[in-house]
C-alpha cells in the first residue's frame, strides 16, 4: 500500500488507553509512506505511539516525512517523535521536532526516542530529531533502543532526560553476531543536553553486544551521576574516527 502527501496540523489525538496511536496511521505493514507531515499536534497513547505512525513493520519504507512541533506522549513503552516502534523498516530523509515523553505508569522500560522509540532490523538514513525527550530507561535523542540496525548521516539535538541508559543519540544498542552491516553507526553526531539520575552518555549510553561506530561524534553536555562519552560493553566493539567532546 501507499500513503503519500498526507498532512495533519493543529490537531489533538487522545487515545491514552490504547496501543498503536498516531495522527496519520496507527500501524503500517509493507507500506510505502512518503511526503507526509504532522504539525503542531498533540498525540497521546499507551504503547507504540508516534506522529505519522505508531508502528511500522515488514518492509515498510518511510521517506521525506516530517513532524513539526507538537507533542507525543505515551504511558507505557515505544514512544517516538516520528514512529513509536519499527521492525524491518527503511526510514530516510525524515525529521521530528516534537516533544516526546513516556509517563511511565506501567514499568520503567520506556524505549523513548526523539525520532524512533524502538527499532529492530531497520535502516535509518539522513534523519534528525531536535526534540525534548523524557522517560525513565532506554531514552535517546534519536532512538531509545536499537537492535540490529544501521544508522547513517543522522543527528540529534535538544534535551534528553531520564534515569538509566540515557544517550544523546541512542539509549541502548544491541547487535547479533550475524548482523549484516559492516558499521552500525556511521557519520552521525549528537549535540544534546543529556540529564540523568543514573548513567548517561553523549552518543550512546549502553551496548549489550558489539558496537561498530565510524566517523561519528558527540558534542553533548552531560549531567548525570555517572557520566561517560560512550559505554562499550563488549571487547569486540569498534570505533573508527570517532570522538567525544561533551
Amino acid at each position: 500500500s501507499i500513503l503519500s502527501g498526507i498532512r495533519v496540523e493543529n490537531s489533538v489525538v487522545d487515545n491514552t488507553g490504547y496501543n498503536s496511536t498516531a495522527a496519520i496511521a496507527g500501524g503500517v505493514y509493507n507500506t510505502n509512506m512518503t511526503g507526509c507531515s504532522v504539525e503542531n499536534t498533540s498525540i497521546k497513547g499507551k504503547s507504540s505511539v508516534g506522529s505519522i505512525s505508531g508502528l511500522a513493520w515488514h518492509s515498510s519504507i518511510i521517506t521525506n516525512c516530517e513532524v513539526i512541533g507538537g507533542e507525543v506522549i505515551g504511558n507505557n513503552i515505544f514512544v517516538g517523535g516520528l514512529i513509536g516502534n519499527i521492525f524491518e523498516t527503511s526510514i530516510s530523509q525524515c525529521s521530528s521536532t516534537a516533544d516526546v515523553e513516556s509517563k511511565d505508569i506501567y514499568d520503567n522500560n520506556n524505549y523513548v526516542g526523539g525520532l524512533i522509540g524502538n527499532a529492530y532490523g531497520s535502516t535509518i538514513n539522513q534523519c534528525y530529531a531536535k526534540s525534548n525527550v523524557k522517560g525513565s530507561q532506554f531514552i535517546g535523542g534519536l532512538i531509545g533502543y536499537a537492535s540490529n540496525i544501521r544508522i547513517s548521516q543522522c543527528f540529534s539535538e535538544g534535551s534528553v532526560n531520564g534515569d538509566l541508559k540515557i544517550g544523546g543519540l541512542i539509549g541502548t544498542f544491541y547487535e547479533d553476531e550475524d548482523f549484516i552491516f559492516d558499521f552500525a553507526i556511521e557519520n552521525c553526531y549528537s549535540n544534546s543536553l543529556v540529564t540523568s539520575t543514573g548513567e548517561a552518555a553523549g552518543l550512546l549510553s549502553f551496548t549489550i553486544s558489539e558496537a561498530n561506530i565510524k566517523n561519528s561524534y558527540s558534542a553533548s553536555t552531560i549531567t548525570a551521576e555517572t557520566t561517560i562519552p560512550i559505554q562499550l560493553n563488549s571487547t569486540a566493539s569498534n570505533t573508527i574516527n570517532t570522538y567525544f567532546n561533551g
